[in-house]
C-alpha cells in the first residue's frame, strides 16, 4: 500500500511538471507611460469622397511621440464596416505627422465605409482613433472622340465628342484659355490645342479626358504679278517658295523654280500634307526691227527723202520729236 502511495505521487508530480512545461506564460507588454495618448480626425476633413480621387486627410494627436521607422496609417473598412486584413491606404512617418495623403478606392455604386487612425509603436502598443462613418461615390468616365483625323490643314475642322450617360450631368470642353469654355456634348475644332473634356456627375465627381488636335499651315505660294517683257530680256525665273516642299508645275517640272518662256504658269506646293497653289502669266514680246536704211547723200535739188521705222501700228519717237512712222528729212 505505501509502494503504491509513493508512485502515484510521482506520477502526480510528473504529470504536473509536464504540463507546466506545455503551457507558455504570455505576460502583456506594460501600458504606455505618462499621459493617456490620443488621435484625432480634424473637424475640417469632408465626410463625403470621390473615388480614385486623390486627398489630404488632416488629424492631430495628444501625447504621441514616434521613433524612426513608425508611422500613422489611415485604414479604411469595407462596405460592412469591418476593417480588412490589409486595409492601409497612407500612412506617414513622425516627420510628416499631421496629413496623409490617399486615394480612395475605386466604387461602381455610393458606398458607405468607416476610417480611423492606428498608430503602432515598436514595443508592440497600438493607438487607435474613433472611427469616422464616410460615403465614397463613383466616379463617371470621360470619353472623348473625334469624328475625323485629329491632324489636318487650315481651313479645315474636326468635331470633338463626349461619350453621353444619364449620369453624368455637366460637360465641359476647353482648350486652356479662359475663353474657350464649352458646355456641349461636343464641339467643333478648327485650331490647335489640347482639347480637355470635364465631364461630372450627379455626385459631383469629375473625370477627363484630352485629345490633340494639330493643325498644318498650308504653304503660302507666290510667284509674282503676271510678266510682260520684251524677248530681248533673260528669260524669267519663276519661284514657288518654300523651300523642302514638294512641286507640280504644269509644264511637268518637280523642282522649286522654273525658267519661264511666254505661256500661263502654276504649281502646287505641298508641304506636312497641305497644298497650295499659284499661277502667273508670262508675256514675251518680240522686239520690232527697225531698218531706216543706209545713210542718205544727196543733192539738195533733188526731192526730200522719207524716211519709213516700218511696223505699222507701233508707237514712234523720232528726235525731231515726231511720232508718225514716216517723216521727211
Amino acid at each position: 500500500m505505501k509502494i503504491f502511495t509513493r508512485i502515484s505521487s510521482l506520477l502526480f508530480l510528473f504529470l504536473f511538471v509536464v504540463r507546466i512545461n506545455v503551457f507558455a506564460i504570455v505576460i502583456p507588454p506594460p501600458p504606455p507611460s505618462g499621459p493617456p495618448v490620443a488621435l484625432f480626425f480634424s473637424a475640417e476633413n469632408p465626410t463625403s469622397f470621390c473615388s480614385g480621387a486623390q486627398f489630404n486627410i488632416n488629424f492631430t494627436y495628444d501625447n504621441l511621440v514616434l521613433q524612426n521607422g513608425e508611422v500613422v496609417s489611415l485604414e479604411i473598412s469595407d462596405v460592412n464596416g469591418v476593417f480588412l486584413t490589409n486595409p492601409l491606404i497612407g500612412g506617414v512617418s513622425p516627420t510628416s505627422i499631421g496629413s496623409i495623403s490617399t486615394t480612395f478606392p475605386a466604387v461602381s455604386n455610393s458606398e458607405t465605409r468607416f476610417i480611423r487612425l492606428k498608430a503602432t509603436r515598436q514595443d508592440g502598443i497600438i493607438f487607435l482613433s474613433d472611427q469616422v462613418q464616410i460615403t465614397i461615390n463613383p466616379r463617371p468616365q470621360a470619353i472623348a472622340t473625334a469624328n475625323g483625323p485629329t491632324t489636318f490643314c487650315a481651313g479645315q475642322s474636326v468635331t470633338l465628342s463626349a461619350n453621353i450617360d444619364p449620369e453624368i450631368v455637366t460637360y465641359l470642353w476647353s482648350d486652356g484659355s479662359s475663353s474657350s469654355n464649352i458646355f456641349e456634348t461636343s464641339v467643333e475644332v478648327n485650331s490647335n490645342g489640347n482639347y480637355t473634356l470635364t465631364v461630372t456627375n450627379t455626385y459631383g465627381c469629375s473625370a477627363t479626358d484630352a485629345i490633340d488636335v494639330t493643325i498644318n499651315t498650308l504653304p503660302v505660294v507666290d510667284l509674282g504679278a503676271d510678266i510682260t517683257q520684251c524677248s530681248d530680256v533673260a528669260a524669267p525665273l519663276l519661284d514657288a517658295g518654300n523651300t523642302g516642299a514638294t512641286y507640280v508645275w504644269n509644264t511637268s517640272e518637280t523642282t522649286q523654280t522654273i525658267t519661264a518662256a511666254a505661256g500661263t504658269y502654276s504649281v502646287t506646293v505641298t508641304n506636312n500634307g497641305c497644298s497650295a497653289t499659284d499661277a502667273i502669266d508670262v508675256i514675251i514680246n518680240t522686239v520690232p526691227v527697225v531698218n531706216l536704211g543706209s545713210d542718205i547723200t544727196q543733192c539738195s535739188d533733188v526731192a526730200a527723202p522719207i524716211l519709213d521705222a516700218g511696223n505699222s501700228g507701233a508707237t514712234y519717237v523720232w528726235n525731231t520729236s515726231e511720232t508718225t512712222q514716216s517723216i521727211t528729212a
